[in-house]
Order: structure tokens, then C-alpha cells, then sequence
């Protein structure tokens, strides 16, 4: 019997509910379906996430620099580099990002004019890359709703983004800027489709801004920017909620990683005879054109996907229309005919052609004639033969193709990408039903993913780590800093790597620091209980810099000293390997320390029990009464529900308590709510001893955990207290 076999029979039993088992596969099956829907929502989220990353970028060079300047001044060239740099590197790895068409751009002030996907996501790509190639800014119309949005102030006015008045726009072509608008604007990109079709309305305020300014009108259109992302066909309903309010609802869906490619057509140069309809007119055909010419319509999320591996860009892409002759093999297919959308069922042998996304043809995969193909139903009559297709073999309902040379669309069936795909490995490798080996790999994949995702989110916390490392060291060089890492020269550097693990702290927890009040001015001891991963440390230390610019130094394991790149991190922030000489010594030049007695141990072997493991350890309370300061206690509440361990494997335990490296395996990142709770001070006392001491700390501590935190933790209570707008007092 499995050990599944043996869960559902314990379940069964305890449940009183029979073939749980069952039950259970289904529920295991839904979640994985509701998994992989997730998925595809959760996505674009993270182009929200960079884009309030690029926002702390500013926020950081701005303070840096002290700069009070007007956000399109030039002094702000270095942050929109950066910002570009980062958006651009992006591009190239997510989306094989290209642009094509720059010399068609002035140099002087025009107007471009672009379709709108579902997400703006391909135009920020295009600023990014002009800027790094022309180093020039163009300036951008948006909609209202987007100067609502909080924290993006300094963002929309450091690269340009304007309300669009026409005055504005006006203003800012006599200044000899770029302005970009898109006519559909929010309503093209919550309404269009894979088809494309422009939604501009009556709209032509943008031709009459071009001919009061006597500029150029300048098409752009980004090829497959409705396949990387999408919004919902049963929009009827968000689409009068949109009407009604004015306000993006329809949520959009993919962020795969399709091929983008930005063509920008001819100018439309400044006519003085032609009228503001005639000139919306031509700019609409003249964008229509582009899609035409470079969009398979309707658009097709694989062959978009596949598009990046095509190392030869073709010249032209087939809309719908004939296929021509070069496209497709000769002896393959019979006369050219019209493409249409679906194929006609009484269609012969080659007159059938797939739509027109389909470029390219391959022979349809041969099955195996099934074994009960062509016998009758038990206690049936046997009926009359089916006539036989030309070419075509089989019994029952299913036709097959005789022989690869014949094209994936002879006859009435035509056969998916997929199965073409599948012919070619199946003749690739030599082995036969290989489809079914591939099917069930995607199972076990998706089977799987779920729980690959819960360890290789902690991972997001390690790069995190190496990307401070990385600003440390260009702050480093950009300072030439040569002193002490102690020295003042690094408090830029501090605020700087304090601002990005607060805004992750705000963003991905909801982090809130409680008891401020009770820090001393001077020298103190915090003592505090250690999750499976020291982040709330983190967080508590880059809130309480921000707050009150002092840096907590801490007491870490003797491993995280041979992590490699760590050093330059661990000398700004304080992190010291924990000698008892060392804590008194920083103690006494009036700076806080920081110590979790439970350690590594208590980290890798706690549970939502949230249990101190301290043991005998009694050293913290020796170094605080020599150097004579209060011991502050702390407690995260649910910062075993944000990461947890395998701790409960005794094998891993005898290992670590034989080579006392933390080898127990991490899983979660899950956005749970964390707030830190810091206690009343324990004032210092030259009569009490250390295990006195050491005893009311860890009673300390005990009643915060007793006080703050539900006892056994639990994952999906964390999370939902994410939505709390009141803090509970109990």
C-alpha cells in the first residue's frame, strides 16, 4: 500500500467520508487547473511591480542628488538612462524586443500616433530604446485615471506623461518634443481583440493639435501586443462598467513571452489645404496599413511564441489574402485559393487551406489504427462501410493520412501546430507515440509546479540580497570610496538599500513596524525571535534607517561570512560574527545590537508553534550587563506563515547538529501579513545575574508572541490579514 493509499484510508477514518481518495484527486486536479488559470493574471501584475521599482529607482537618484530641478530637465538624464537601461534589458530577454523604422522619425517635433494593446507595455519599450539610441525624450498622452495612481508622480513626470490637454500638447511640440497619443486609448485597449480593430471613434482632437503646430503625423503599430496580453471576450459587462465610471475593471491576462516588434511607418508631413477629418482618416489607414503588413490577423498566441525563434525576420507577413506561391512547397498543395477562416467541409484534397496565420506546412501526424477501428459495438448491427477519402485510411469516424509527403491541411481535417510539431519529433528521434510521452510530461509538470513554485520563491530573497551587493558596489565606485566602511560617506548607500527593502517590505507584506517608542536614544540590546528566514530583520532594520537614521547592527552565524559577494554588505549594515568582546565594544560606542539567541536552530527547527529554542544560551544577557544597557524584546507576528522549513525530518536535524550548516530546505514567500511588535525595555540592574536575566528576555518575548500572534500559525489567516484596514488590538 502508498503512502497516498495509507493518508486517505487515516482520512477516511478520521473523516467518517468514504472514497476520500477520490475526493482528494479531484481537488488535487482543480487546484492545479485554478493554478495554471492563476498564473496568467498574476503575470502582469509584475509589470506593476517594476514599474513602482522604477519609481523607487527615481525616488533614490533624486535624493541622492538633492535634485529640485523641473522632471524634464536634462539633469535628469542619468535616472532616465537607468530607467531605460533596465526597461530595455527587459525587452530583450521577455520579448526579443526589436524597433524598427527610427530613421523615419524627425528630427524636430511631431506627433505619434500608435494602436494601444491591452497593456501599454510594447510603448514603454519603445521609449526606453529611442532614449538609449537617440537619447531623446518623448513625451506621452494618458488618461486621467493614471495621474490617480499613488507613489507615480515622479515617475509620469521624469519620462513625460502628460494629461493631453491641447494647450499641453501644443506647448510641448513648440518645445520641439516628440508627443505620442493613442486615439483608442483606454477603450482600444479594453475592447480590441486579436483582430485588431482600431476604436477610435470621432475622435480627432490629435490631427487638429498636428495642424495648429504645423508638424508630422508619424503611424506606429507593435506586432503581436494583443498576443503578450489580453483582456476578456465577455466584456458587455465591463464594458458598462467602463461607460459608467471611467475606469479600467477589465482585467487583463497572459505576459507571455511573445516576439514584439515596433515598426514605425512614413510621416505624414504638414498640409495646409487638408482638413482635421481628412487628416484622421489618412493616419487611420496609414496605421491600418502597418497592422496589415506586419500582423497575422486574427493573432495567434503560438505562432507568436514561436516567432522568437525564428532567426530570419521575414520580409512580409501574410494577412488574410492568397497564399503566395513561395510559401508554400510545390507538389504540396493544389491552386491557390482564398484563405479563409475555417475550412470548407466539402473542400477535396488540397483545396482546403488553413487561416493565414499559418504560413508554413507540414505532413499531419500518422496514429495507429486503433484496434477496435472498424468492428462493431457488441449486440450491434454491423452498418454499411464508410466511403473512404482519397488518400485516407481508417475504420469508424477517424481518417489518417497515408503518406508525409501530403500537407497538414489535404482533405477536411485540418491538423493543429501541436500535431505537426509532434510528427517532427516523432521523426527526429525515431520513437513512435511520442505524443503520449509529451502528454504526460505536461501532467507532471503541472502536477508538480505548484510545489516547485513554493522553493523557488525564497530564491526572489537571495537575488534580492545580490542586487543591494550590486548597488553597494556602484555606489562604492561612483564615490570612489576609499575609507572605512564605517564612515559616514555611506549613509547614501544605506538609504539607498534601506528604501528598496522597505518599498518590498510595504509591497509583497504589508509590513508594519509597531513600538518605535520603546528604542532607547542610547545603546540597547534588541533581542528577537528568529523565523526561517532572517526577512523581518531586514525589514525592522531598513524601517527603523528610514525612521530615525540609525543603523541596528546584528549578530549573525558564522556560515553567512562565507557567503560569497556578502562582505561589502555585511560591513556596511553592521553584521558582526557575534564574539562577546565585539557586542560589548559595539554596545558601548552607542550603537543598538541586535540578537536572536535561538539562532540557526531555532530558524531551521521551530514550527507555527512559533516555540523559542534557546536552549541553555545565556551569553546576550552577559554582554548586557557588562556593557550596562536595556535589552529590548521583539516579535514578528506571523513570520513563520511568510517562510517555513522541512524541519521536521530528524535526519535533517542529526545532519545539522553534525556539520552545523543550514542545509534544511526553505519553502513559501507567501505575501502574508508582518508587523513587528517591539516590547517594553528591560532596564538594566547591576544585581541581576545572567540566567535571571536571560530568564525575564525570554518571558519577554514569550508574552509578545502570546499577545500578537495566534498559536499554531496558519497560512491562509496571515494572508487574509492582508485585508484588514484595522490592526486588532488582541
Amino acid at each position: 500500500m502508498t503512502s497516498l493509499s495509507c493518508l486517505s484510508y487515516v482520512l477516511e477514518e478520521w473523516t467518517v467520508v468514504e472514497f476520500l481518495k477520490k475526493y482528494l484527486f479531484h481537488v488535487i486536479i482543480g487546484t492545479l487547473t485554478i493554478s495554471a488559470i492563476l498564473v496568467f493574471f498574476i503575470v502582469p501584475l509584475t509589470i506593476v511591480v517594476f514599474i513602482y521599482l522604477t519609481n523607487i529607482l527615481l525616488l533614490i537618484y533624486q535624493r541622492n542628488n538633492e535634485l529640485k530641478a523641473d522632471p524634464l530637465s536634462d539633469v535628469w538624464n542619468r535616472g532616465r538612462k537607468t530607467i531605460a537601461t533596465f526597461w530595455d534589458i527587459y525587452a530583450r530577454i521577455w520579448h526579443g524586443y526589436e524597433l524598427h523604422g527610427v530613421q523615419n522619425l524627425p528630427e524636430g517635433p511631431a506627433i505619434l500616433v500608435y494602436y494601444h494593446g491591452a497593456i501599454p507595455i510594447d510603448y514603454l519599450y519603445f521609449l526606453s530604446r529611442l532614449f538609449l539610441w537617440k537619447k531623446r525624450l518623448c513625451l506621452s498622452v494618458a488618461d486621467h485615471f493614471v495621474f490617480r495612481l499613488p507613489g507615480l508622480k515622479l515617475l509620469l513626470g521624469v519620462t513625460g506623461v502628460i494629461p493631453g490637454t491641447r494647450e499641453e500638447c501644443l506647448a510641448a511640440l513648440r518645445n520641439g518634443y516628440l508627443v505620442s497619443i493613442s486615439p483608442g486609448g483606454v477603450r482600444e485597449a479594453l475592447f480590441s481583440d486579436e483582430s485588431y480593430q482600431l476604436m477610435w471613434g470621432n475622435r480627432k482632437g490629435f490631427a487638429q493639435v498636428a495642424l495648429e503646430a504645423k508638424v508630422p503625423i508619424i503611424p506606429m503599430y507593435t506586432q503581436n501586443v494583443r498576443e503578450g496580453y489580453r483582456m476578456f471576450k465577455e466584456r458587455r459587462f465591463f464594458r458598462q462598467l467602463y461607460e459608467s465610471t471611467r475606469l479600467p475593471f477589465t482585467p487583463p491576462y497572459g505576459g507571455l513571452p511573445v516576439k514584439f516588434r515596433t515598426y514605425i511607418g512614413k510621416p505624414i508631413p504638414y498640409d495646409p489645404n487638408i482638413t482635421a477629418e481628412e487628416l484622421v482618416e489618412k493616419t487611420k489607414t496609414a496605421v491600418q496599413a502597418l497592422i496589415s503588413k506586419h500582423q497575422t490577423i486574427p493573432g495567434n498566441i503560438w505562432k507568436a511564441l514561436l516567432e522568437r525563434f525564428d532567426k530570419r525576420r521575414k520580409k512580409q507577413t501574410l494577412t488574410v489574402g492568397v497564399v503566395p506561391p513561395e510559401t508554400t512547397p510545390r507538389g504540396l498543395m493544389g491552386p491557390k485559393k482564398e484563405i479563409g477562416a475555417r475550412c470548407v467541409p466539402d473542400a477535396g484534397p488540397g483545396g482546403c487551406a488553413p487561416p493565414a496565420a499559418r504560413s508554413s506546412r507540414c505532413p499531419a501526424r500518422p496514429r495507429r489504427r486503433p484496434r477496435s477501428a472498424g468492428r462493431p459495438a457488441a449486440g450491434s448491427r454491423p452498418g454499411p462501410a464508410a466511403p473512404r477519402a482519397p488518400g485516407l485510411r481508417g475504420g469508424g469516424g477517424r481518417r489518417e493520412m497515408t503518406g508525409g509527403n501530403e500537407s497538414c491541411t489535404a482533405g477536411p481535417t485540418s491538423v493543429s501546430y501541436l500535431t505537426c510539431l509532434t510528427y517532427i519529433l516523432e521523426e527526429w528521434t525515431g520513437v513512435e507515440d511520442i505524443g503520449d510521452y509529451l502528454s504526460y510530461a505536461f501532467y507532471i509538470l503541472w502536477l508538480f509546479f505548484p510545489l516547485v513554485v513554493v522553493f523557488v520563491l525564497p530564491g526572489v530573497i537571495v537575488v534580492l540580497f545580490y542586487a543591494s551587493i550590486l548597488w553597494l558596489h556602484i555606489y562604492k565606485r561612483k564615490n570612489e570610496i576609499k575609507e572605512a566602511y564605517s564612515h559616514d560617506v555611506w549613509i547614501g548607500g544605506r538609504e539607498m538599500v534601506a528604501t528598496i527593502w522597505d518599498g518590498h517590505g510595504r509591497i509583497w507584506h504589508g509590513y508594519e513596524l509597531h513600538g518605535v517608542e520603546n528604542i532607547p536614544q542610547g545603546p540597547g540590546l534588541v533581542v528577537f525571535y528568529h523565523g526561517a528566514t532572517p526577512l523581518d530583520f531586514v525589514y525592522f532594520a531598513a524601517r527603523l534607517h528610514i525612521m530615525q537614521k540609525r543603523c541596528c547592527n546584528v549578530v549573525a552565524d558564522h556560515f553567512v561570512f562565507r557567503l560569497p559577494g556578502f562582505r561589502i554588505l555585511l560591513d556596511v549594515f553592521g553584521v558582526i560574527h557575534g564574539p562577546k568582546e565585539a557586542c560589548v565594544r559595539t554596545l558601548k560606542k552607542g550603537h543598538l545590537l541586535a540578537i536572536a539567541p535561538g539562532g540557526v536552530r531555532e530558524a531551521l527547527f521551530s514550527d507555527e508553534m512559533y516555540t523559542i529554542l534557546w536552549s541553555d544560551r545565556k551569553g546576550f544577557a552577559q554582554v548586557a550587563i557588562d556593557a550596562k544597557v536595556p535589552i529590548i524584546p521583539m516579535f514578528t507576528q506571523n513570520v513563520r506563515e511568510g517562510f517555513r522549513t522541512l524541519g521536521g525530518i530528524k535526519i535533517l536535524r542529526s545532519l545539522y547538529e553534525r556539520i552545523r550548516l543550514p542545509i534544511v530546505p526553505l519553502y513559501g514567500g507567501f505575501p502574508v501579513k508582518l508587523r513587528t511588535f517591539i516590547g517594553e525595555p528591560i532596564p538594566y540592574e547591576p544585581n541581576m545575574t545572567a540566567e535571571e536575566l536571560a530568564a525575564k528576555t525570554k518571558a519577554a518575548v514569550q508574552a509578545l508572541i502570546e499577545k500578537h500572534q495566534k498559536i499554531p500559525g496558519n497560512i491562509f489567516r496571515a494572508l487574509m490579514e492582508r485585508f484588514q484596514t484595522q490592526k486588532k488590538e488582541d
